[in-house]
């Protein structure tokens, strides 16, 4: 593991985190949002003493997490939405679906209902074995148009996890 410091901390993070945090950051730094649905946002800590919200810019952002946490605006399940349809013009879900998360596909449907038609979405995953990494990854591609795309290779040693990780970028279909 790589060592570094986060929010004053002497935490240490995965090269994965490392990683896709310089993915995100380059991707996104140049962006602007009207209305932005940070989704299993948690902390929204990046672990490298930012946060994730300050990748991009954006008028209004809602905070949506299972639990409340300090900037949590909106206390809800992934998979049931208390939003209309079509209110926002990019989601950011990063790793809500890092875990064997039960049903991802109600979470991926929730998100293409949510958001406006040719909205933009930055959604990460991660599984732990190849094949239940590629049905979830066909899956998600029959619902995103990806313009960019970030995948590593995870090993225990540098990462906390083995498998397979991939963020991606683009359009709802």
């Amino acid at each position: 593991m790589v060592s570094s410091s986060s929010k004053g901390t002497n935490e240490s993070i995965s090269t994965l985190r490392i990683k896709s945090n310089q993915w995100l950051h380059t991707l996104l730094k140049d962006k602007h949002f009207d209305t932005v649905l940070n989704l299993g946002c948690g902390t929204d800590e990046d672990k490298q003493g930012g946060y994730y919200f300050e990748y991009f810019s954006h008028r209004k952002m809602v905070f949506v997490d299972i639990k409340k946490t300090r900037i949590t605006t909106c206390v809800a399940d992934a998979a049931m939405l208390p939003f209309q349809n079509g209110v926002f013009d990019f989601v950011f879900c990063n790793w809500l679906l890092y875990k064997d998360y039960p049903y991802p596909p109600p979470v991926l449907d929730e998100i293409k209902r949510v958001i406006k038609p040719k909205g933009k979405v930055m959604i990460s995953y991660w599984r732990c074995c190849s094949d239940t990494f590629r049905t979830l990854d066909r899956f998600v591609q029959s619902m995103i148009t990806f313009e960019e795309i970030f995948t590593k290779r995870c090993t225990m040693q540098a990462d906390d996890r083995g498998g397979i990780a991939r963020l991606g970028y683009g359009t709802i279909i």
